[in-house]
């Protein structure tokens, strides 16, 4: 009961904190993400928008939208759900620019959906208005801060992951290259069989078909082969 006494305490206080602000929630995605603009009072302003997840996404369209939407320019805060780590670029260039972000819960959202419509089917728009109205009711945490030395070692720690992918897969490519290749007579025995044995298929005798993907000889093609011998 403590618990949850100090939860809506605390729900409560970052509620009063948005008061009187515009706030934008976002649904973010692998290719776009998907955004609604909150006035002050709790009403949509314009209709749900998109925008890239790239640099000019970012820096021109997703701000171009606001300013169609927020007139006097009020203070925006810009709330986003933290799903898988889809939302990490977008809030930390935000974070840069000096914007304020905060961080909603994707198991608050879930189970918000049907407080919205009566059932728990999700939309991009409906989920991304439903981000909006749970910051503007306090259910979030603030975007945390990274000094330049965490930052930095964030930076390392991805180079370090990305130099041990390549590094295997050199490795790979280097064992597969050494891998002795098939015999000329079997892959000319598969050639001949190829029409036998692979209806419907491209021929095997065009040149520029490769070797590894000879078909293997069936039984009863041998055995037929046998025969006439």
């Amino acid at each position: 009961m403590e618990v949850t006494m100090k939860r809506i305490e605390r729900m409560q206080e970052n509620g009063r904190r948005l008061e009187g602000q515009f706030i934008i929630g976002i649904d973010p995605a692998k290719s776009k993400h998907q955004a609604v603009l909150l006035t002050p009072e709790g009403t949509t302003t314009g209709r749900s928008f998109s925008f890239p997840t790239s640099h000019t996404g970012f820096s021109e369209t997703l701000s171009r939208r606001i300013e169609e939407r927020n007139h006097d320019n009020s203070q925006v805060v810009y709330a986003i759900e933290v799903s898988c780590s889809l939302w990490q670029n977008l809030a930390y260039y935000l974070q840069a620019q000096g914007k304020a972000v905060v961080l909603v819960s994707p198991l608050a959202t879930y189970h918000a959906r049907a407080s919205m419509t009566g059932d728990f089917s999700r939309t991009d728009t409906k989920d991304a208005e439903l981000i909006a109205r749970l910051a503007r009711q306090g259910s979030y945490r603030d975007m945390p801060e990274h000094t330049d030395q965490e930052r930095a070692l964030h930076r390392l720690g991805i180079s370090t992951s990305s130099a041990k992918a390549c590094s295997a897969t050199t490795s790979a490519c280097a064992a597969s290259s050494s891998a002795p290749s098939p015999s000329s007579s079997t892959c000319s025995r598969s050639r001949r069989r190829a029409p036998a044995t692979c209806s419907g298929r491209r021929s095997h005798r065009s040149s520029s078909w490769p070797l590894s993907r000879c078909c293997p000889v069936s039984p009863r093609a041998i055995s037929m082969d046998a025969r006439r011998s």
